[in-house]
């Protein structure tokens, strides 16, 4: 038995590598933003007729709202990186390690403007060119981590079954555990 839940949020992002095979520069190498969505499809044992209430999953929406949800996730190797910082007054890449993902370091920017504070706090930063593929593979092992910090998960055996990393209507990318 599979439960799904769905999750809607904005991002942006920007695949700086990314070359068509005519040759051709993609505009997915500009920074651009997608209304995106995700689809979890996870098992576990069944309790009273349920593998998990809906509401239980709370902790994941609550991650996605404040790690991807309006911000800018970003390549740790972009080369646009450093001047990243560069905006921000620093030569420095000032980053707070959070497992699978980086954010800037908050203590650093503390005596910046607001609206550095700003830019600053919306950049995420993995390990990779965030492609829809490279999304879901990140995401799906994030989700995994988090079931499995989860009391009730635990309690329930609730697992990730699969994730479909929704970039527009019409493209996905799947990760399947």
């Amino acid at each position: 038995m599979n439960i799904m839940k769905s999750y809607n949020f904005c991002y942006a992002h920007r695949v700086w590598n990314q070359v068509l095979s005519t040759g051709v520069t993609c505009k997915c190498r500009y920074c651009h933003g997608h209304s995106g969505k995700i689809d979890l499809c996870l098992t576990g044992n069944l309790v009273n007729g349920m593998i998990i209430d809906f509401n239980e999953l709370q902790f994941i929406k609550t991650f996605i709202d404040s790690v991807i949800d309006h911000h800018m996730l970003c390549d740790i190797y972009d080369p646009l990186v450093p001047h990243y910082f560069k905006l921000l007054n620093s030569n420095v890449l000032c980053f707070e390690d959070r497992g699978l993902y980086r954010v800037v370091n908050q203590n650093f920017m503390k005596d910046l403007a607001v609206e550095l504070q700003e830019f600053g706090s919306s950049l995420v930063f993995i390990d990779g060119v965030p492609s829809a593929e490279n999304l879901a593979l990140w995401l799906g092992t994030m989700i995994t981590e988090l079931l499995l910090q989860n009391k009730v998960c635990e309690e329930r055996n609730v697992r990730l079954v699969s994730l479909k990393w929704w970039e527009s209507e019409t493209s996905y990318a799947e990760y399947i555990v």
